[in-house]
C-alpha cells in the first residue's frame, strides 16, 4: 500500500506518457502527477552532471508535491541519475521516499 499522496512519473518530455498511461490503467487506484521536462529534452546528448542536475530537480519538485513514490519513465534518467538518486539523495534528504526507474522493469518484461 502507497504512502497517501500522488504516484509522480517525469520524463524529460512527453514519451513517458505511454509510460503513465500503462501503470494507471494496472493501478487506477492511485492519483498521478506526471512532470514532463520537455523544455530541455532531449536528454541524450547531455552531460551526466547536467541530466543528474535536472532529475534531481524533478524529483525534489514532485516530492513537494507529496509524492511518496516517483517513475522515471525517462531511459536516459534511469540510467544516469537513478543510481545517485537512490543512494545519494534519498538516505539524507528523503529516507522515506522512492524512487524507481523504467529500465530493469522492461528489460525484465522481455
Amino acid at each position: 500500500m502507497l504512502p497517501e499522496g500522488s504516484i509522480g512519473v517525469f520524463d524529460s518530455g512527453f514519451g513517458g506518457l505511454d509510460i503513465l498511461h500503462g501503470i494507471v490503467k494496472a493501478l487506477p487506484q492511485y492519483d498521478y502527477i506526471y512532470l514532463g521536462d520537455s523544455n530541455r529534452a532531449p536528454y541524450g546528448n547531455r552531460s551526466e552532471a547536467d541530466i543528474f542536475r535536472f532529475t534531481q530537480q524533478a524529483v525534489e519538485f514532485l516530492f513537494s508535491q507529496n509524492c511518496p513514490l516517483i517513475i522515471l519513465a525517462c531511459n536516459t534518467a534511469s540510467a544516469q541519475a537513478l543510481s545517485l538518486i537512490q543512494h545519494q539523495v534519498l538516505p539524507l534528504s528523503f529516507p522515506d521516499r522512492r524512487v524507481l526507474g523504467v529500465i530493469i522493469p522492461a528489460i525484465e518484461t522481455v
